[in-house]
């Protein structure tokens, strides 16, 4: 009768595993609607706090979800689904933190979306803030205590993957009456930064015989316009030094001149 039992209950738990489904862990169709990383100056380091939201465009549910974290982060590094407060616990696997949902009970279904904040804290000594994107984004901003550092479009994954990377200072060690300036070089910095991705990328398209297309040299031109106000108007301001205007000016001039000649080329219509 106990050999019977035994028997019986063997039978029963080998039914259950075959009646539980094991959905491989999958997050194909992720994409980032919009990611606002708050960065702010503590005693301690930079406090970073990303609010992400993301959105399932796939057929299928999703059960994954991984998040970039730059190499130097000092603390542990809190993910949290914004709405039900359910702390998802990552797995480290290098710059990358992946959150099963499924061992949380949560799922994205097929345009169902999701908002998560992520907080983690890096060094004083950090210089740069680094990001990756893993997903399409449709929409990213950066702020450093309250100020903007970087707001940006249409940010598209790679492999390797897409890296923007921010020049960071201290307020308390930044001279009396130079915030503006400082705020200034650093959008000047984020721009040029984002100018050689550009031109890498383009680099790289060239060596596998693609071609700009006019999205790209789009949001190019718009850069270098907009860097050329940002820099008329810190000249005007008595901010920079003529040499330095001079320069600048030629050298963004020269690139949005020969931007917006490729945007032509790419336009006109094959013969």
């Amino acid at each position: 009768m106990r050999n019977a039992s035994i028997y019986l209950l063997i039978v029963l738990l080998a039914l259950s595993c075959i009646a539980i489904p094991t959905n491989a862990l999958s997050d194909t169709g992720i994409v980032t609607d919009s990611q606002t990383a708050a960065i702010t100056m503590t005693d301690s380091g930079f406090h970073v706090e990303e609010t992400i939201t993301l959105t399932n465009h796939g057929s299928e549910n999703v059960t994954l979800l991984r998040f970039w974290i730059q190499s130097d982060v000092s603390s542990d590094v809190s993910i949290v689904a914004t709405k039900s407060g359910t702390a998802l616990q990552p797995v480290v696997n290098g710059n990358i933190r992946e959150c099963n949902l499924s061992a949380t009970h949560l799922v994205l279904t097929p345009l169902a979306s999701m908002e998560v904040t992520v907080s983690y804290t890096l060094p004083t000594s950090t210089a740069r803030f680094t990001k990756d994107f893993l997903y399409n984004t449709s929409q990213l901003i950066v702020t450093y205590n309250t100020q903007p550092l970087l707001s940006g479009k249409d940010f598209v994954k790679s492999t390797p993957p897409y890296e923007i990377s921010i020049q960071l200072y201290n307020p308390s060690e930044a001279p009396l009456g130079l915030s503006t300036l400082l705020i200034v070089f650093l959008i000047v910095v984020i721009v040029l930064t984002l100018l050689l991705l550009v031109f890498r990328r383009q680099r790289r398209r060239k060596r596998v015989g693609t071609v700009d297309t006019p999205q790209t040299l789009v949001t190019k031109k718009d850069l270098l316009l907009e860097l050329l106000k940002d820099l008329e108007k810190r000249y005007r301001a008595k901010d920079i030094s003529d040499e330095t205007y001079t320069k600048l000016k030629e050298e963004y001039k020269a690139q949005a001149v020969d931007t917006m000649r490729r945007l032509e080329d790419v336009k006109k219509p094959e013969s």
